[in-house]
């Protein structure tokens, strides 16, 4: 005789990938939304030309659900703000969009330590 306990768990196993797709849609809507709470912080009249071409093309791939877009400058690949937020944690590596805060970045006295601009970290 099968348990309640028992079908349930079956229920689930059976149901798992149509669970993963609908954890995984909620948390790319969550990081969209944490994302678009950052936009209300930055003061765009701060800005230095250079430094608004950065916080514009940051914007965009994040409303493209981008995980990263092409510095202008050094043409290195940057991580955006929405592909931190998937990651769902500080990575301690002092990244320009880092929504953490640094939280996990260690304290280093040669390495000068980034400045927020208000869009983010230099």
């Amino acid at each position: 005789m099968v348990s309640n306990d028992q079908s349930i768990s079956f229920f689930l196993l059976l149901n798992q990938p149509f669970q993963l797709a609908s954890f995984r849609s909620s948390i790319q809507s969550l990081s969209r939304s944490a994302w678009k709470a950052w936009e209300p912080v930055t003061m765009i009249p701060c800005l230095t030309k250079d430094r608004l071409s950065i916080h514009l093309l940051h914007r965009q791939a994040c409303l493209n659900s981008q995980y990263i877009y092409i510095d202008p400058e050094s043409r290195l690949q940057v991580l955006t703000r929405y592909a931190h937020l998937q990651r769902g944690k500080c990575c301690g590596n002092q990244c320009r969009h880092c929504p953490y805060g640094h939280m996990n970045a260690e304290i280093n006295f040669s390495r000068p330590q980034k400045i927020f601009n208000t869009s983010y970290y230099e």
